[in-house]
């Protein structure tokens, strides 16, 4: 905001406050996309110093990440019989 903690006391009403904190609840200063782009570029950075992108303690909401990933990945029934399908139909695929 460009002013000191006692500027702001100074100058700013207890209304304007209590907008700014339900703005903050529902925006926490910052959009995600922002958490995201900086996310994408320190894990550029540590990939090259350390040889994995793993930047787990960047993620805005950890719990809602692994329920995203959770829920992109098929459950593991589905991955045994969609391997087994696919293995299947290879072998009654008629060869070239």
């Amino acid at each position: 905001m460009g002013r000191t903690v006692e500027e702001l006391s100074a100058t700013m009403s207890m209304d304007e406050f209590h907008e700014w904190a339900a703005f903050h609840d529902v925006e926490p200063f910052g959009t995600p996309v922002e958490d995201d782009r900086f996310r994408n570029v320190l894990a550029l950075q540590y990939k090259a110093l350390n040889g994995t992108a793993e930047i787990h303690w960047l993620d805005r909401d950890p719990q809602w990440s692994a329920h995203l990933r959770d829920l992109a990945r098929p459950p593991l029934d589905d991955a045994i019989e969609a391997y087994f399908e696919a293995r299947i139909a290879a072998q009654k695929a008629p060869s070239t």
